[in-house]
C-alpha cells in the first residue's frame, strides 16, 4: 500500500496562534493537511458566498410574498445583506466599517437570520393550511349551501343544492386564487403566519 504522506508541520507566529484562538482549536491537537492553509482560504470563500446565496434567496423570497426587508440603515448593517459577495469576504476580513457590524457579528447574525427565515416558513406554511381548512371545512360548505338556498343556517336544504358541487366549486376557486393572485387566501394567510412569526421572536 501506498504510505501516507506524514502530517504537514503547523504554521508558526503570531497569526497562525490567533486563528487558533479564534476558531478555538489547540494547535498541538491539529494534524495538517500539507495544503492547509489554501484549504482555510477555500473554506472562508464557501461560507462567505454560500451565505451570501442564501440571504439573497430570503430576500427574493420576501420580495414575491411582500414581506417588509431590511433597508439599509445608518447604524450596523450586515455585509453579507448589503454588499456583492466577494466585497464581504474582504471586509469581513479587514477593520469594520462605520455603519457595517463587525465580522463575528456579521455571521452570526447571518446564522440566525437564516434559522428564523426556515422557522418562520414554517409557521406560515401552517396558517395557509388553516385557512384552506376553514374554507372547505363542512361549516363553511354548509353555510354556502345556507346561502345559497336561502334558508336559515341549520334548517333542511333545498333538494336542488348538491353538497359535492358546492364544494368543488369552492375548491377550485381556491386553487385559481392560489395560482393567479399574489393576495390568495393562501398567500395572505402564509404572509401573516411568516410575519407573526418573526414579531414574536424580536
Amino acid at each position: 500500500p501506498t504510505p501516507r504522506a506524514a502530517p504537514a508541520a503547523a504554521p508558526t507566529g503570531d497569526g497562525w496562534a490567533a486563528f487558533c484562538d479564534g476558531a478555538g482549536l489547540d494547535p498541538d491537537d491539529l494534524r495538517l493537511a500539507p495544503d492547509a492553509m489554501r484549504r482555510l482560504g477555500v473554506l472562508y470563500r464557501q461560507v462567505v458566498l454560500g451565505l451570501s446565496d442564501l440571504i439573497q434567496d430570503r430576500a427574493a423570497f420576501k420580495d414575491e410574498f411582500r414581506v417588509e426587508r431590511t433597508q439599509l440603515s445608518m447604524g450596523k448593517n450586515n455585509p453579507l445583506k448589503h454588499l456583492p459577495p466577494l466585497d464581504s469576504a474582504k471586509l469581513l476580513l479587514g477593520d469594520p466599517l462605520p455603519g457595517f457590524m463587525p465580522a463575528d457579528e456579521a455571521l452570526r447574525t447571518a446564522f440566525e437570520d437564516i434559522k428564523k427565515h426556515q422557522l418562520a416558513m414554517l409557521a406560515g406554511v401552517q396558517h395557509a393550511l388553516n385557512a384552506v381548512f376553514e374554507r372547505l371545512s363542512p361549516a363553511e360548505i354548509e353555510a354556502l349551501m345556507a346561502k345559497a338556498s336561502g334558508a336559515k343556517r341549520g334548517l333542511p336544504f333545498t333538494r336542488g343544492i348538491n353538497p359535492w358541487t358546492v364544494y368543488q366549486t369552492v375548491f377550485e376557486a381556491l386553487r385559481r386564487d392560489a395560482v393567479s393572485n399574489v393576495n390568495s387566501v393562501m398567500s395572505m394567510a402564509f404572509r401573516d403566519g411568516y410575519e407573526k412569526f418573526l414579531k414574536a421572536g424580536k
